[in-house]
């Protein structure tokens, strides 16, 4: 019975000995699958694909009987593997200020990007595409000036969905709304204008 009890504190001071060493294995080991995961991580985020918008100047110039108004921007691909698109959406309006940054504006508008491939290439060149919105009346000079004089504004608000190669969901959120400068291009009528976001910070977000 001696012998076995001498046996068994051998055995444990040999594990607690050992233990010290075990630890030191299971942190390198874990080191060594969290370096692992951060370089997979670095890969992906280089050849990823990401798609970004550029919106193109706003043009007051209506197209048709219908008093039609364009907004034209370009799908740009960023990275070295393409995006298989899922989802697509847009809608334009003019809108009064306490409208612009409300969750629910132009819902219901929104249509379907038109002429997006299915698969975006990572070499693709920019991608046309386009919203519109119209406003048709007796008043149609009045809101137009109103627009220029910044009580009414144009709003785009979209988004785009689409996988990575690595099977990755992902997003496109954008939100902007059009604002003329209080300056006066010499050469012509038109004020100088550009494009601010507007909204909630998901309202224009990459994923």
């Amino acid at each position: 019975m001696g012998g076995q009890l001498e046996a068994m504190r051998g055995q444990l001071t040999a594990m607690e000995r050992q233990t010290p060493h075990l630890e030191a294995s299971v942190l390198a080991a874990q080191s060594s699958a969290d370096a692992a995961m951060k370089n997979i991580e670095l890969v992906i985020t280089k050849e990823r694909a990401r798609l970004r918008i550029k919106l193109n100047d706003l043009k007051l110039v209506p197209e048709g009987d219908l008093e039609v108004y364009f907004i034209n921007f370009t799908v740009n691909i960023f990275g070295t593997t393409p995006a298989f698109i899922t989802d697509t959406g847009c809608a334009g309006a003019i809108l009064p200020p306490e409208a612009i940054s409300d969750a629910e504006t132009a819902d219901r508008a929104m249509v379907p990007l038109q002429g997006l491939p299915n698969v975006v290439p990572p070499d693709s060149k920019p991608i046309h595409q386009f919203t519109s919105f119209h406003y048709s009346g007796d008043g149609t000079e009045g809101m137009l000036e109103e627009v220029k004089a910044n009580n009414f504004f144009v709003m785009i608000r979209g988004f785009i969905k689409y996988k990575d190669v690595f099977d990755r969901e992902r997003e496109t959120n954008f939100r902007y709304v059009w604002k003329y400068e209080d300056v006066t291009v010499s050469t012509d009528t038109e004020r100088w204008g550009h494009w601010e976001r507007c909204g909630q910070p998901e309202d224009n977000k990459e994923t």
